[in-house]
């Protein structure tokens, strides 16, 4: 009995006395640790057994690794997808015929990079890949389906659904000064292209075209990102405010007048305030770059923290690694330098992870791009994969140490894999600290040349449930759970919440904007709106460049239905905005002034 005691108490002070580092490199995971070098990773579910497979491009050559479930991969080496040579340099997973089984579109960049001025491009033939699912999960080479154009020199592209039709469609941006390409998906299995939409800009550097809902109003905007020295572009995409998806150039502000060698946009929402933040990488020893939402196009260009310091990057991603509730940034960096691992403060700053701490994850693995995140092992905390000349799976030590939920997202009046959903969720991740955090599925790159898996994943700290869980889809449905448990893989099907709160026991605020009445207007026009319970809301109004006009209303109204007056007799004539907003819910219409 006395040893067994003994034994007991040097294992409970061996755990106090060992530190246990964040990440650990697996060396035991099959096929993908003999797989050599790579430079762009992505992760999906190929086979939907519920564990994220892998796909690395190695030089010219793109390699699949099916994911086993206990901690190996094997390599799939048949098929034209893994055989066929060609300058591949990123891949996104997107479900393009919602069919429920993840197709794959390489992007290949062509020979000769960097092109020099005045020397002639080398355009290639990019390719999708239909999955066809059971019983096998083989790719066909899809041909004759309207991507016949699409030929280009290509850094990386985007699944999008722009105008909410349910089916996303495809923007392949053009690098070393090439034509971008956009291609609206038909329903059908093809695709027509649109060479009138007004985000296309040929002769730029691109490194990337990441759409997302920066002013959380249900539909997707556009930031194009520039290399070598060219002003990014970002534009607002106007379905909701006017019912055509047309864009408008933002013309003004820190992310379209950054000029230096920048490459794909991370989104993500780091400080829990409902709006999606930009962190952009960039190239040869500049400072990287983190763009705060302010709401409505306005951003702030952050300084003097850890997160924007001078590196050599080429790859990032966000991820709350020890599930704390608040975003992380890993970031893996070239030219000899090491890692880093930035962890969020919870207040609106960030601190660097010590080698000590971190592991092996920070060491320097030369060459290093394209890396992705995934909890591969299905233990509820993010791991890291990193290509590089020496690729590595980053296994996390620490993240189950909290609580989390992980969520799948499938529509049934949105495109199946849910692209463009905004998912909120709100717990006590802390004592006495109740947090909103805010997720969105994207079908674009989530760093440079790196796709993170579509699952979205929310760390709860001590949480010991989930009060809500809100999603919304780019259908406008809005499916609301509530009294949701901890730890689990949750799938959302779309029309499967619930918005009655009569049902619910639940105080969760509803709302409705009305349209202005008269409309037009001149000068004064009155904007209703009901409060289903009393809350915190904000009333604005803007100009169609999102400038802000006029904040008619902050603070707390009662449950009820409510009325403004707002006059425009300073104001010109033409088209003017009002937004509804809370903790949760944001809505804006489209209101006309005539004088």
């Amino acid at each position: 009995m006395i040893n067994k005691l003994f034994i007991i108490f040097l294992l409970i002070i061996g755990r106090t006395i060992i530190p246990q580092t964040f990440f650990t490199r697996v060396t035991d995971t099959g096929d993908l640790n003999t797989s050599g070098a790579g430079f762009s990773s992505s992760w999906g579910d190929i086979n939907n057994d519920g564990y994220p497979d892998l796909v690395k491009l190695e030089g010219s050559k793109v390699q699949l690794f099916t994911n086993n479930g206990d901690g190996s991969f094997t390599r799939i080496d048949y098929g034209h997808l893994v055989n066929t040579q060609f300058f591949q340099n990123s891949v996104v997973f997107g479900d393009y015929n919602n069919d429920g089984y993840l197709d794959i579109y390489v992007s290949n960049l062509g020979p000769g990079t960097p092109i020099q001025p005045g020397q002639p491009l080398s355009p290639q033939i990019n390719f999708l890949y239909k999955n066809r699912g059971l019983p096998y999960y083989e790719f066909d080479l899809e041909t004759n389906n309207g991507l016949d154009s699409d030929s280009n020199m290509t850094w990386t592209s985007s699944w999008v659904d722009y105008n909410n039709d349910g089916f996303i469609d495809l923007f392949v941006p053009g690098d070393q000064g090439d034509k971008d390409l956009f291609f609206v998906n038909n329903g059908d299995g093809s695709f027509t292209e649109n060479d009138s939409i007004s985000f296309l800009n040929p002769g730029e550097f691109s490194a990337a075209g990441s759409f997302t809902d920066l002013d959380n109003d249900g539909d997707q905007d556009l930031l194009v990102v520039n290399y070598q020295g060219v002003n990014n572009e970002l534009y607002r995409n106007e379905l909701i405010e006017s019912g055509d998806p047309s864009f408008t150039k933002i013309i003004s502000g820190p992310v379209v007048t950054d000029n230096d060698y920048d490459l794909a946009p991370s989104f993500g929402d780091y400080n829990n305030d409902g709006l999606i933040d930009i962190f952009i990488g960039t190239w040869i020893g500049n400072r990287n770059l983190l763009f705060r939402n302010n709401d409505n196009f306005n951003f702030t260009k952050v300084t003097g923290d850890p997160i924007v310091e001078q590196t050599w990057t080429l790859a990032y991603t966000w991820i709350d690694f020890n599930n704390d509730g608040y975003l992380d940034c890993f970031v893996a960096n070239s030219q000899g330098q090491k890692n880093t691992l930035y962890q969020n403060n919870g207040n609106d700053s960030f601190s660097k992870v010590n080698e000590t701490d971190a592991g092996d994850i920070l060491s320097s693995w030369g060459f290093t791009s394209g890396a992705s995140a995934a909890d591969y092992d299905n233990d509820g905390d993010i791991d890291i994969f990193v290509p590089g000349e020496q690729a590595s799976l980053f296994r996390n030590n620490v993240g189950s140490n909290n609580n989390w939920l992980i969520v799948s997202c499938k529509g049934t009046e949105s495109n199946k894999l849910g692209i463009g959903t905004k998912i909120k969720i709100k717990a006590e991740v802390s004592n006495g600290n109740s947090v909103w955090q805010f997720r969105e599925i994207h079908g674009g790159p989530t760093g440079d040349r790196a796709q993170n898996n579509q699952r979205a994943h929310f760390g709860l700290g001590s949480a010991a449930t989930i009060d809500s869980l809100i999603l919304k889809w780019p259908s406008g449905i809005r499916d609301i759970y509530t009294n949701v448990e901890i730890n689990q893989f949750f799938t959302a099907t779309e029309g499967n919440g619930t918005t009655d709160i009569q049902n619910n026991n639940q105080h969760i605020n509803d709302f409705e904007l009305y349209q202005n009445y008269p409309n037009p207007f001149n000068p004064i026009t009155k904007i209703s709106y009901k409060v289903n319970l009393g809350t915190d809301i904000n009333l604005s109004v803007y100009n169609q460049l999102g400038e802000l006009v006029e904040k008619h209303f902050n603070g707390y109204k009662e449950a009820g239905v409510h009325s403004a007056e707002f006059d425009g007799k300073d104001l010109a004539s033409g088209i003017y905005f009002y937004s509804l907003t809370s903790e949760d819910f944001w809505e804006c219409k489209k209101m006309i002034l005539l004088k």
